[in-house]
C-alpha cells in the first residue's frame, strides 16, 4: 500500500464576519507523496537484462548489491558503467547466459 496522508486546506477569509472567527476547513484531499528518483532505484540495469524483467531473481541481485554485502568496488563500477554494460548486454545472449551463473553464485541466488 502507497504511502498516503490527509491534507487539510485551510481557506483564507479576506474580511471575517466576526475578528476572532476561525478560518474555514475544506473536505480532506488524499495526496501520494511521490518519492525523489534515486540512483539505488535505477540500479539495476545489468541484474535486467541478465535475468529478464519478468524473473524476479533481478530484484534479489538488486537486494543483494545495495545492502552492503557486495563488495564497494563492485557496487561502484556498477553504478558508474552498469547502465551502459547493460546496452551492451542486451543483443548478446551469450554474454548474458556467461555472465548469470557468476551474479547468482555471487548475491547467493
Amino acid at each position: 500500500m502507497k504511502n498516503t496522508y490527509l491534507k487539510v486546506i485551510v481557506a483564507d477569509t479576506e474580511e471575517p464576519e466576526q475578528p476572532d472567527a476561525p478560518a474555514t476547513i475544506t473536505a480532506p484531499e488524499i495526496v501520494t507523496p511521490t518519492p525523489e528518483p534515486t540512483i539505488e532505484a535505477n540500479a539495476c540495469w545489468v541484474a535486467r537484462e541478465v535475468y529478464g524483467v519478468d524473473n524476479p531473481q533481478w530484484m534479489l541481485f538488486r537486494e543483494w548489491l545495495l545492502s552492503g554485502r557486495a563488495p564497494a568496488w563492485l557496487v561502484g563500477l556498477y553504478m558508474r558503467r552498469g547502465e551502459k554494460f547493460a546496452a551492451w548486454l542486451r543483443p548478446r545472449s551469450w554474454a548474458r547466459k556467461a555472465l548469470k551463473p557468476v551474479m547468482s553464485w555471487c548475491a547467493g541466488i
